[in-house]
């Protein structure tokens, strides 16, 4: 009987973990970064990239969203992103 209450706290806390990991990193600064994406970058690349320059929270967070919403079709290119964007703004920016 101890499992079910476990279970649903486990539930619980990766929901949260999720919700978190998808909104700004920092929501009061619009400082505008230049991301560069060359082509033939795989996904975990341009997620690290995104990671290195605080931009996003977490690679894996990003990761499952991309796979959830079935994200695909990366442009490469030069990008202007802020820390103030939440995930699905940049992705939105990133991949069409």
């Amino acid at each position: 009987m101890i499992i079910f209450p476990i279970i649903i706290i486990i539930v619980i806390a990766g929901i949260i973990w999720y919700k978190s990991g998808t909104g700004a990193v920092n929501k009061n600064n619009s400082d505008s970064i230049i991301i560069e994406i060359p082509e033939l970058t795989r996904t975990e690349g341009i997620l690290d990239l995104l990671v290195e320059n605080k931009l996003i929270k977490s690679k894996y967070v990003a990761a499952a969203f991309i796979k959830l919403h079935g994200i695909s079709g990366l442009q490469a290119g030069k990008y202007q992103l802020s820390p103030s964007m939440n995930l699905e703004e940049i992705l939105n920016m990133i991949f069409t």
